[in-house]
């Protein structure tokens, strides 16, 4: 600290103006840059924003995409029986008409195939027979993509065995 005994207890604080003090209101060239720099900002964002996207391949556009939902969906929960029939729907969120070819396998065996073609934006249905299909899971997939459904399948309830008695009369 200060060793001389005659500024004993003064602080000697030194102060420089900040360029952004408050008390000081900008000079003629930083007004000068301010509005340069936003007139830039207004006329060329748009241009930089689109070039930036086509370099960097990206894109604020929603991503198309497809969905394979069932119909009913507390099958997914219950299941179906063997032998019985079930829908499922197709959505397309592309912009184009897109025909999709769809296979429903067990154990690596196609039990059943088809296609169905869906409108940009729309959803359609099919119905999928489980007949050939054993209790297990039944997995309904969209070819040439990773998206499927799987639907547990339960054996067919037996119908309950009915007897009837006659009592004989003479």
């Amino acid at each position: 600290m200060n060793a001389d005994p005659k500024t004993k207890g003064v602080s000697m604080i030194r102060t420089t103006a900040h360029p952004f003090d408050s008390r000081r209101p900008f000079s003629g060239l930083s007004w000068v840059a301010v509005c340069v720099t936003l007139i830039t900002l207004v006329l060329f964002f748009n241009p930089l924003a689109t070039w930036l996207t086509k370099v960097t391949s990206a894109s604020f556009a929603p991503t198309p995409y497809s969905s394979l939902s069932l119909s009913n969906t507390k099958l997914a929960h219950t299941g179906v029986h063997t032998g019985s029939t079930f829908s499922l729907d197709v959505e397309n969120h592309t912009s184009s008409d897109q025909t999709y070819q769809w296979r429903a396998d067990q154990f690596n065996v196609v039990i059943e195939s088809g296609s169905v073609t869906v409108g940009p934006g729309q959803t359609s249905s099919f119905s999928v027979d489980a007949t050939g299909a054993l209790p297990g899971s039944l997995r309904v997939s969209l070819a040439g993509t990773s998206i499927y459904v799987t639907v547990p399948v339960t054996p067919r309830p037996t119908p309950p065995i009915t007897t009837s008695t006659t009592q004989g009369g003479r």
